[in-house]
């Protein structure tokens, strides 16, 4: 056992906040939150909360020799969780170091996440340059997708991206039938997948473009952002 002293775990404990608000505040406030919820999570495990108050600033502390790796004045949630179960012996130090990785973890999860978002919404951008506008024939089914489209809120360049998918993907045609069960206008696989919006899934349009803005909708978000996977992949 080596024994190292603990002075000042307030000031740490500032350090902590500090560097905290400094990781946040490169994230998104949603990804900071999801990251902080989770690094919480980790170090907030049943009997074991930490509680600096009760830490005497000269308190002298055994650590065990597997712990004593880390870098001299580093300071991180983590490591004052470690001085709180040293002090207390109630956390294992396989677990200490466990919730550490853990709040890490959170934080780079949270990077990766925004990162990601940010590059579904740069390619939503470029495919929405890279649709072709195409006039619509009153009366014909493009022009109830197009209505039903605005409906809910996909106008403009959205409704062109949704255009092209489906004008690629079926022709707009409620029949049409790719020999791997695909089925109509959203071309649903297998097409009885469409039965979640009506019974009259096989022939009404409105039923098949119901689903399909469904299925865009919890898929790509978008139907930029479906057209642009579509670009890339030849299928959505």
């Amino acid at each position: 056992m080596n024994r190292i002293s603990i002075r000042g775990v307030g000031t740490a404990a500032a350090a902590v906040a500090a560097t905290a608000l400094a990781v946040g505040a490169q994230l998104p406030a949603a990804d900071a939150q999801e990251a902080a919820s989770s690094a919480s999570a980790a170090s907030h495990a049943p009997s074991r909360t930490l509680d600096l108050m009760s830490t005497n600033s000269n308190t002298d502390i055994a650590f065990p020799v597997s712990l004593t790796a880390f870098g001299q004045g580093e300071t991180s949630a983590a490591d004052l969780l470690l001085v709180h179960a040293a002090r207390g012996g109630g956390l294992a130090a396989s677990s200490a170091l466990q919730a550490r990785a853990l709040a890490a973890a959170a934080v780079l999860a949270a990077q990766q996440k925004a990162s990601d978002r940010s590059a579904r919404v740069k390619a939503a951008s470029r495919a929405s340059r890279s649709v072709t506008v195409r006039p619509v024939a009153p009366g014909s089914v493009r022009a109830l997708g197009q209505k039903m489209a605005a409906a809910r809120g996909w106008t403009g360049v959205q409704w062109r991206c949704l255009d092209n998918v489906w004008t690629h993907e079926s022709g707009w045609s409620t029949t049409a039938e790719n020999p791997s069960g695909a089925y109509g206008i959203p071309q649903a696989s297998p097409g009885s997948k469409m039965a979640s919006a009506g019974a009259d899934w096989r022939t009404n349009p409105a039923t098949q473009i119901t689903w399909g803005f469904g299925y865009i909708a919890n898929t790509y978000g978008t139907p930029c952002a479906a057209w642009s996977f579509w670009e890339q992949h030849y299928w959505y």
